[in-house]
């Protein structure tokens, strides 16, 4: 490579913003591959906190999903990675770990969303379910937590403990309830 090109690894996440024409590597960036490993400025290789989202306290990933509907990328690097400031990265390697920030998201809220039931959401509509959107996650923090005492424990605890949990409860309650059925039939 001649000493007047700079490869796309070279190029940091500063000198892109300021490039008028963005064009060709953003082709470039649309084809990079998810991946967790960020490189460092100095050629190092940092691993996120976690080997997954679901490995963060339910706080975190409260805290990331927060973050990313609000466009504020640089904290949940900060807080995934201990990382300070992305303007020095690789663009290339900062797309590459928002990629798989983004994934790791994804399936996050795919999960979420088989807890909702969809038999059942015209009658919790029906009910004033949304009496509770304003109150955001904390609303599912406080049914968790049956009372403020225990509301830190819950933000404590792994994400995928509180999935599983929900999810288990959910799987219980139908059962519980098909069975209810059953036995009245009886």
């Amino acid at each position: 490579m001649k000493d007047n090109q700079t490869s796309l690894s070279d190029i940091t996440v500063r000198s892109y913003e300021a490039l008028e024409d963005k064009v060709d590597i953003d082709v470039v960036l649309e084809f990079i591959e998810p991946s967790s490993t960020l490189k460092m400025a100095d050629g190092t290789e940092r691993c996120p906190l976690q080997d997954s989202m679901g490995e963060f306290t339910f706080k975190e990933v409260i805290f990331f999903k927060n973050s990313l509907r609000e466009g504020d990328i640089d904290s949940v690097f900060k807080k995934m990675y201990d990382v300070e400031d992305v303007s020095n990265l690789s663009v290339y390697s900062v797309t590459a770990v928002y990629k798989w920030i983004n994934s790791e998201m994804e399936r996050i809220l795919k999960n979420e969303e088989r807890l909702s039931s969809k038999k059942d959401s015209d009658t919790w509509r029906q009910a004033g379910i949304e009496k509770l959107n304003g109150y955001g996650e904390y609303a599912n923090v406080f049914m968790l937590a049956g009372g403020l005492i225990y509301e830190d424990q819950v933000l404590a605890m792994k994400y995928y403990r509180v999935f599983d949990y929900q999810e288990i409860s959910k799987d219980w309650n139908e059962i519980q309830s098909a069975f209810n059925k059953l036995k009245t039939k009886q």
